[in-house]
């Protein structure tokens, strides 16, 4: 369902044929929601469809947008079910309307403790990769042929690639091993430096599938959107190979933001 100022609400779409609609996942904070927000003052053609855990900064967001230009609806990536869910909700307010983007946003990091989802899978794993699976298997049918689905990546998939910060890089492993709270990474000692490399193995896993998608639907774009791409020249050179898989699923400028990315 859809709410709005705490009211839930079953929203209706504008008139068919006047807007374009995005789905997205983690548009409650920080670059998701600027690209949110972006949206809504300067490109009044978009409706966004945006699936949240209900939240204050989801209500906040909700309250202070066009019903008709934002709606929300509950889900939470940590929950197969849930996500399955609310992919029935985006199919429902659709009727016969199409996606013109989806962007795979949310992304989760624990560092503190072996987390799990509610379906017993690594968090980070779960939320980061599997949930955004599991939304594009559900969702590219009803995309716009031309349409464009972005994933949020980033260059610490690469265990070379340069970062200011020192974060615990990924051992490449099976996914089944990937997806198992404790066998995930167990050969690193640090818990924090294990949910580092955790994260990193997600984005990896991101990028594979941003690739994967691009070979299967020939008609839709797909970008594996990294924000820190083309920033400094030491991180253009030392990220050689996370451009090469950005040339493979589709080409964007230099210095892209990701509602650009969205938009084109």
């Amino acid at each position: 369902m859809a709410y709005h100022n705490g009211v839930r609400f079953r929203a209706s779409y504008p008139r068919p044929g006047t807007r374009k609609r995005l789905v997205m996942t983690g548009g409650t904070s920080g670059i998701g929601r600027r690209v949110v927000e972006r949206l809504l003052i300067g490109h009044p053609d978009w409706t966004i469809i945006l699936l949240a855990r209900p939240s204050l900064r989801a209500q906040e967001l909700q309250a202070s947008a066009d019903p008709e230009r934002l709606m929300v609806i509950d889900a939470d990536l940590a929950n197969l079910r849930s996500a399955d869910r609310a992919c029935d909700e985006v199919i429902r307010f659709l009727d016969s309307e199409v996606i013109d983007a989806l962007a795979l946003n949310a992304g989760v990091q624990t560092v503190s403790h072996d987390a799990s989802s509610a379906d017993g899978v690594e968090l980070a794993f779960a939320v980061n990769f599997l949930a955004h699976f599991l939304i594009v298997e559900r969702l590219k049918g009803h995309m716009r042929c031309g349409g464009r689905i972005v994933t949020t990546s980033s260059e610490v998939h690469d265990p070379d690639a340069f970062c200011l910060m020192g974060i615990g890089r990924a051992r490449w492993q099976d996914p089944m091993v990937l997806a198992d709270r404790i066998r995930s990474q167990e050969h690193i000692a640090s818990i924090v430096d294990r949910g580092e490399a955790r994260y990193c193995a997600s984005k990896l896993l991101n990028v594979m599938l941003a690739r994967h998608l691009a070979r299967e639907l020939s008609t839709i774009g797909v970008i594996a959107f990294n924000r820190y791409r083309n920033r400094t020249r030491p991180q253009l050179a030392a990220t050689a190979r996370l451009e090469a898989c950005h040339a493979c699923v589709c080409a964007y400028p230099p210095g892209c933001s990701l509602a650009r990315a969205i938009i084109k």
